[in-house]
């Protein structure tokens, strides 16, 4: 499949796509039994769900003319595999798997889903304004694709108790997290924690069954009432912080995160909540574009990024695989997120060994909060799965707070 790029720089919902046939099929050809599920083992499951948007909304037979294609491309490359062999490295439908990995099988059957989807363009069945489909199958977003994924920092919350988790223990374990995090908050070095979402480490290390998560985001304020406010529906009011929408429109190629000047933020940062005068210093963000890149990103979903409290007169640079704010020459904050492990490994219904955090230069941020005459507090949420069996659905305890440094 060739695709003109130049089209969609400036019009990016503009698409031209080479003619390319796809196979005729033949007579009383029926759809493999299994076909649904090498699909999915060896492309991510968002192929199989377009194919049947696209066969809904076109009352085309996508998928049996997909499944032609396919058989038609690996006869014509004389290829032959032994797909129960790849599935005991890939994984099988029901169970965890390297999704999306790149295989001669997974080439073949996404090259089978372009002609099929280029055929539904050529005939009109679907138009132009969908280029969502061809999207789902495309590396989009360049700057996105060299934001990279590190291991774990040495300071991650962790747990220091072996014990198991139960409700006779929770609160011991809260208070220990607690009075870890506000050692680590008060340590003045050249960049302080703004942020932190994702697990807990557990006492055995990542090796070891997770069993708790935490989300800490800082907040500024000039006012606050500690007696006024109701822990709980405070902290989810900033967890909920401003989402800023990022604008498909773009000077090159598929570069929208480096266009901060493009992002537009939901609503301002400046609030005012049970009697509590601040600022949102965090936002998340939300891709207006259809976003194909690492594929565990669509469900851990985006880094964390600063609100625009923070970040006036910035600008955005992916630099050895971190995504850095800068002013000038400085670089004034960094945003990473780090992954132990394969996620697609982990089993549904489990913690995945993955978090996303923000340091921000503390001298900039001390200018910041004597500019604004304001102060700095973190809402805390930790959440523990908690099972006296392994086999049995857990009780979900969370746990509350704002830490005050």
């Amino acid at each position: 499949m060739v695709v003109d790029l130049s089209s969609i720089v400036e019009q990016p919902c503009k698409i031209h796509i080479k003619h390319m046939s796809i196979s005729k099929l033949p007579e009383n050809y029926q759809t493999p039994d299994k076909f649904e599920q090498e699909i999915c083992q060896f492309l991510s499951p968002g192929y199989w769900q377009n194919a049947i948007n696209i066969s809904k909304k076109t009352e085309f037979n996508f998928i049996q003319n997909w499944a032609a294609t396919s058989d038609e491309i690996k006869n014509r490359l004389h290829f032959s595999t032994n797909a129960q062999k790849i599935g005991y490295y890939l994984g099988y439908q029901h169970e965890p798997q390297l999704i999306g990995l790149s295989s001669n099988m997974s080439e073949i059957y996404r090259s089978a889903y372009l002609r099929v989807l280029e055929h539904c363009f050529r005939t009109k069945l679907l138009s132009a304004e969908d280029f969502d489909y061809i999207y789902s199958t495309m590396p989009i977003d360049l700057s996105f694709w060299n934001v990279k994924t590190d291991r774990c920092p040495q300071w991650w919350p962790q747990l220091y108790l072996s014990d198991d988790i139960t409700e006779k223990n929770v609160d011991e374990i809260n208070t220990q997290i607690i009075s870890n995090l506000e050692r680590l908050l008060n340590k003045q070095k050249d960049f302080k924690i703004l942020a932190v979402d994702g697990a807990i480490k557990p006492f055995t290390g990542w090796t070891g069954k997770i069993t708790s998560t935490i989300k800490l985001v800082g907040f500024s304020y000039s006012t606050f009432n500690e007696y006024d406010i109701d822990e709980t529906e405070f902290a989810h009011y900033i967890f909920n912080s401003p989402i800023c929408f990022v604008v498909p429109s773009v000077n090159r190629p598929f570069r929208f995160l480096e266009l901060d000047n493009q992002h537009l933020e939901d609503r301002p940062p400046f609030f005012i909540h049970s009697n509590i005068m601040g600022s949102h210093l965090i936002e998340r963000f939300y891709l207006l574009p259809i976003s194909q890149w690492q594929w565990y990103r669509f469900i851990m979903g985006l880094p964390l990024g600063l609100s625009s409290e923070l970040n006036t007169n910035t600008s955005i640079k992916i630099e050895d695989g971190t995504w850095k704010y800068y002013q000038g020459d400085s670089d004034i904050a960094e945003c990473c997120d780090w992954l132990e492990g394969l996620h697609e490994r982990v089993r549904v219904g489990e913690i995945v060994p993955y978090g996303k955090y923000i340091l921000i230069n503390t001298p900039y941020l001390l200018k910041y909060l004597e500019k604004s005459e304001s102060q700095i507090r973190y809402a805390v949420e930790i959440t523990h799965d908690i099972r006296e069996y392994s086999h049995e659905e857990p009780k979900i305890v969370k746990y509350y707070k704002i830490i005050t440094i």
